[in-house]
């Protein structure tokens, strides 16, 4: 994800929480009526996908917020990006064999001879896991 995307998304949730860290909410309601009415209802995401949000994560967004500032809305980087999180290098090292023996071989036989020759599991590795 890059950083605009990043940026959007939490301005998105700063969108969210805006009401409750203005003081424009309805002030007859606490804060926690707020969570939950607010976690009732649909949002476009930046994506443009349809989502609800929970309570709790309002919450979490609120109280990062006050604490630290904007900059808690970011979705923070995976530490492990670019890095397979369920392919060793043993899986690899048989994926690249088979992909050097036969040229031609798709995905899905390389999948069913890992899970044949029990390398891996069925249903521990997706077929799209690399896409």
């Amino acid at each position: 994800m890059n950083d605009e995307a990043r940026r959007n998304i939490a301005l998105f949730r700063y969108g969210i929480i805006a009401p409750i860290v203005s003081g424009t909410y309805d002030e007859d309601k606490s804060i926690k009526e707020f969570f939950s009415d607010t976690a009732k209802k649909t949002y476009t995401n930046p994506r443009g996908e349809d989502t609800k949000i929970s309570a709790s994560t309002l919450e979490r967004w609120y109280y990062s917020y006050r604490q630290s500032g904007f900059d808690t809305l970011i979705p923070q980087r995976r530490r492990d990006t670019g890095q397979p999180r369920k392919i060793d290098e043993d899986i690899m090292e048989q994926v690249r064999f088979l992909k050097k023996e036969y040229p031609r071989i798709p995905a899905t036989l390389i999948h069913q001879k890992l899970i044949d020759n029990g390398t891996i599991n069925k249903g521990d590795i997706s077929l799209s896991y690399g896409k």
